[in-house]
């Protein structure tokens, strides 16, 4: 056990030193260490940023030249951890895996120091938020704080802790320089308490609406599999609830699609299927539909999905099946965790995908983004979408245009994922835990 003391603090130390000398433990091992300026981690963190990541660098390239044993578990003195983390975190471990954390709310905004990835121009990075109770707990990242975290030794000891110009935080290039050989795992089932961390924000959405694209195959019930899946959460929904519904041969009328909605009230928009635009169709009639800049508002967008496999499907039906239920999982069940990331995001939604280097890579050819949440559902703020014509002007007549209008609409960083973020394999059933059923 090494207790790295930077208090600079003499009366302290001595408290430090006499509960070592009645700690039963029997290699315990203390140094004094001046870092930095006395009494910099007390200080306005939004002004001390770097000093205080120098300083973080300085105690673990320190650190680091005392290791002896093949794992390290660093534990910051502010984090409460569970009992039994350690041999929670270390079971954790398999031979790729290079470190294992437990969850933690930051001191300063109350965002889990988890990671999904880097912000785009070296600007931060995309925290997670707690997976739903029936996903797996432990799972890969990018990166963690350091608070409560478990690493091999050598990875550790490979590393150089530096700040060049441009870094901010010591964590992030760890996990950055990391070799991609190593894995990076979060433990959620062992989510620490972070003295004194500031409190998320109370999202200020009150009304949520829905906007819904259904094309109802006559020669398939998946249209009617989607609606069931929907009407599982249409309470969710306390504000304007549109489905727009394709109409032509071979299409379940209007009025079936309504009596599959049963007692529960919603607007019916007709439009002709359009084999072409697909979804897109009516995709700005939808918008029209709930256009308010009022700041309590959001929307859910979605459409029916997989109702043309018997037309054209470009993918596994049980991966698609697996696919849409994951999205109305994810997306609509749970509202207090997308709610508070709609507190800090415009748009929240699954399945990722950030392509600059592609923009085209929709099936079309046509459609062009970034970005784009695969499948097609998200929620968003009313507010940052209608604020202005944008939203109109950057929509293309194409028949992925709905599936590239989010990465066209907002930047990258402006996204938030909650599952499956950065998935290429959508069709592939093994993709999805847990498999929803119809």
């Amino acid at each position: 056990m090494i207790l790295c003391d930077t208090s600079q603090d003499e009366q302290f130390s001595r408290l430090v030193r006499d509960w070592i000398s009645r700690c039963d433990y029997p290699d315990v091992r203390h140094f004094a260490f001046a870092p930095g300026t006395k009494g910099l981690a007390d200080l306005p963190r939004e002004q001390q940023v770097v000093a205080v990541n120098e300083a973080m660098c300085r105690i673990y390239n320190r650190l680091r030249e005392t290791l002896t044993t093949d794992y390290v578990w660093v534990l910051e003195d502010d984090v409460i951890p569970p009992d039994d983390v350690l041999a929670r975190l270390l079971g954790s471990f398999d031979e790729q895996t290079g470190s294992v954390c437990a969850p933690y709310r930051s001191r300063f905004d109350g965002w889990y120091l988890v990671w999904s990835r880097e912000r785009a121009g070296n600007n931060g990075v995309h925290q997670l938020a707690p997976p739903l109770s029936d996903r797996p707990q432990v799972h890969d990242i990018r990166g963690s704080g350091f608070g409560c975290l478990v690493a091999r030794a050598e990875v550790l000891r490979q590393h150089i802790f530096r700040l060049p110009p441009g870094d901010t935080h010591y964590d992030i290039r760890f996990f950055r320089e990391l070799p991609a050989r190593w894995r990076r795992v979060v433990d959620w089932t062992c989510e620490c308490r972070h003295l004194h961390n500031a409190p998320r924000p109370k999202c200020k959405i009150s009304k949520r609406h829905l906007i819904y694209h259904v094309t109802p195959f006559a020669t398939n019930d998946i249209g009617l599999r989607n609606v069931r899946q929907l009407l599982k959460r249409i309470d969710l929904f306390n504000g304007r609830r549109v489905i727009a519904v394709a109409t032509g041969p071979d299409l379940v009328s209007p009025h079936d699609v309504r009596a599959a909605f049963g007692t529960h009230e919603v607007e019916i928009l007709t439009r002709p299927n359009s084999r072409e635009l697909r979804e897109n169709a009516t995709f700005l009639q939808l918008l029209e539909r709930v256009n308010s800049t009022d700041p309590t508002e959001a929307t859910f967008y979605a459409h029916a999905k997989g109702v043309a496999k018997d037309v054209l499907c470009s993918g596994d039906p049980l991966g698609s099946r697996y696919w849409r239920n994951a999205m109305y999982h994810e997306l609509l069940d749970g509202w207090e965790r997308i709610a508070e990331l709609l507190e800090e995001y415009p748009v929240v939604g699954t399945h990722r995908r950030y392509h600059p280097e592609q923009p085209t890579i929709y099936p079309d050819g046509q459609s062009a983004s970034d970005w784009h949440f695969a499948g097609t559902f998200f929620w968003f703020r009313n507010q940052d979408v209608f604020a202005t014509d944008r939203w109109r002007d950057v929509w293309q007549p194409t028949g992925w245009g709905a599936e590239a209008w989010v990465g066209r609409m907002f930047d990258f960083d402006q996204s938030a994922c909650v599952a499956y973020d950065g998935l290429v394999d959508h069709y592939n059933p093994a993709s999805y835990d847990p498999q929803i059923e119809d």
